[in-house]
């Protein structure tokens, strides 16, 4: 009977540490999502939404040029602001205030252009490559990856002190974000998240361990718990490493073409409510993408 009871005691723990360890395994990230909309151009590439999640502005590829066009996130209103063949446009970013878009021209310069398209105007001149602008969170200044024969890596450009600035370590590149804050940035160093304080100083490092192969570009979650990494969810408190959303939301299916996949360059709403995404044919020679928008709600 003794022999029994040990027995029972020994596989009643068993279970329970199995039980607990499951329980620990579980991803602390719940999202559901609602109002799925997908913009009805095949042509369609970089969405980027206004911080008040009202607003979407894109690229449009025609002709062997970009456009840049906005919409309304109910897939209503869609104009083109800003179209000048054969002169290209590329990465369009909203200003917080939502009153101003940031591009960059074909030729490397930085401009910047009203929301209707009334004013445009050069920020930089054309001879360094530039790439990935981003607004500081008070639109005081713009963060960008620029190319030039002596450095490589982030400029800050100043608008209240009229200043053009490195920032940070030399070879720094790619995209930046802010912390919800405001006090911190975050770059991606290949596998490795860089933390930086505004003065461009290190505050930690963390290293990825999933593969990122889509150029993957961050995105720091308005709660401050998460970093998007495409469709992976990276969580700060625990350094797990789970999926952002479902297959069925990142694929098109239409018939008679191939199916669409993404989730590609991914833009949240400032309070993290509304998300876009491009889902392209990937392996093909003519572009054709479509830029999927919804709603999300966090638990």
């Amino acid at each position: 009977m003794k022999k029994i009871f040990i027995c029972y005691l020994v596989c009643l723990l068993i279970v329970l540490s199995s039980a607990a360890a499951c329980k620990a395994q579980e991803p602390t990230f719940r999202v559901t999502w609602s109002n799925e909309k997908i913009l009805p151009y095949e042509d369609a590439g970089l969405p980027n939404l206004s911080s008040d999640g009202e607003k979407v502005v894109f690229l449009r590829y025609k002709d062997n040029f970009n456009e840049i066009w906005t919409i309304t996130s109910a897939g209503n209103d869609a104009k083109v602001i800003l179209s000048d063949p054969p002169i290209d446009f590329n990465e369009p970013v909203w200003s917080p205030d939502g009153t101003k878009v940031v591009f960059i021209k074909r030729d490397f310069e930085m401009w910047v252009i009203n929301a209707d398209g009334a004013y445009e105007g050069p920020l930089t001149e054309k001879k360094y490559e530039k790439l990935s602008p981003v607004w500081w969170p008070d639109g005081s200044k713009i963060i960008f990856f620029r190319v030039d024969s002596d450095r490589q890596g982030l400029y800050v450009l100043d608008f209240v002190e009229k200043t053009l600035k490195p920032f940070g370590e030399p070879e720094w590149g790619g995209s930046v974000t802010f912390s919800p804050d405001g006090k911190t940035l975050l770059i991606m160093d290949g596998p490795d998240l860089i933390f930086l304080n505004l003065d461009g100083t290190i505050k930690e490092k963390r290293t990825v361990k999933a593969p990122l192969t889509h150029g993957e570009e961050p995105i720091w979650t308005p709660d401050g718990k998460y970093i998007i990494l495409g469709n992976l969810l990276y969580v700060l408190a625990t350094d797990e490493e789970i999926p952002f959303l479902p297959d069925e939301l990142v694929r098109y299916k239409e018939t008679g073409k191939p199916d669409l996949v993404g989730p590609k360059s991914i833009t949240l709403s400032k309070d993290g409510k509304k998300v876009a995404f491009v889902m392209e044919q990937p392996n093909t020679k003519i572009y054709r993408a479509r830029i999927k928008i919804m709603d999300l709600t966090w638990k």
